[in-house]
């Protein structure tokens, strides 16, 4: 939602800060950790670029609470029609955002995105400085996303994908009906868990075939192991530590002595965690969990 800047001054910010300590004693059906994952929320600040305003003077900037499990283009229709008169040019397929110059992936979830922007460190800015652009779109940076309607459809093809490698067939993706489907949208698209959790019960595999994991890599690039398990199998006992180091250009010395730091959902992730509990606890709405490998400057 959208916010003044005096408001953003008093609005008083629940800590979404959980330990992990407490993410692994987390069992799948234990639902109060992921309650309080859904209620995460990003206080950031949306500036035209300079190169957009045809105003004589700059416009005032956006203030929103950005929930951790959305995206950046859940905003894009409140962002058009607050720019609109000041930017007649503004078109939804043009839209992009950058944070320090550097473009914004739309299809990673937001949480994902502040994270790779040091959101997890002690010294990071809030609210979040981000730039909206409406032209000279970095084509060669990013895959052009045409409305809401394309943001829907990459999030369905993310949580088809999420659930064929935990199923380990396309069953349960293909038994999904279209009344569900966007049950489950509007959940995400609302921040409305109780909504999601009706339907994901229905989802669930306590013994994935495998483990729907993706790890960024800052800049946005994205890495999807092969992370399958046989039943009660050593693969189970996969660490978060040997995850990275084994599927990156990072070694075990680098994550030992912290110049490399691991986080999801805002949270320095214990590189002992088995990867199975931390997905058990902290998969996003696509089943995906999304590891952020990040320098802590």
């Amino acid at each position: 939602f959208f916010l003044t800047s005096k408001e953003l001054l008093f609005i008083p910010l629940p800590r979404r800060i959980v330990t992990f300590e407490k993410c692994n004693r987390m069992y799948a059906d234990d639902e109060s950790i992921r309650q309080e994952i859904w209620g995460g929320l990003i206080p950031a600040v949306i500036r035209l670029h300079p190169e957009d305003v045809t105003a004589l003077s700059e416009p005032k900037p956006v203030y929103v609470m950005l929930n951790r499990l959305s995206y950046l283009g859940s905003v894009a229709d409140e962002l058009l029609d607050y720019f609109r008169d000041l930017v007649p040019h503004c078109r939804t397929n043009e839209m992009w955002f950058d944070f320090e110059s550097e473009p914004l992936n739309w299809q990673l979830p937001a949480g994902v995105l502040y994270d790779l922007c040091g959101g997890a460190r002690a010294s990071s800015t809030i609210p979040w400085p981000l730039t909206v652009h409406f032209q000279s779109f970095p084509f060669t940076r990013l895959v052009r996303g045409e409305n809401e309607k394309s943001l829907e459809s990459h999030f369905f093809h993310s949580l088809k994908q999420g659930l064929f490698l935990e199923h380990g067939s396309s069953t349960v993706a293909m038994s999904l009906e279209v009344a569900d489907q966007e049950r489950i949208w509007t959940a995400v698209r609302t921040a409305n868990p109780l909504g999601y959790f009706t339907i994901e019960r229905r989802l669930w595999k306590k013994q994935p075939h495998a483990v729907p994991v993706r790890l960024v890599i800052q800049g946005g690039v994205v890495v999807q192991p092969n992370l399958r398990f046989e039943a009660s199998g050593p693969g189970f006992d996969i660490s978060v530590g040997n995850l990275v180091s084994r599927h990156l250009t990072v070694d075990a010395r680098a994550l030992e002595t912290k110049d490399v730091a691991v986080v999801c959902h805002g949270v320095n992730v214990s590189l002992d965690a088995p990867v199975y509990e931390v997905w058990a606890a902290l998969a996003h709405p696509d089943r995906f969990l999304y590891i952020a490998v990040v320098n802590p400057g």
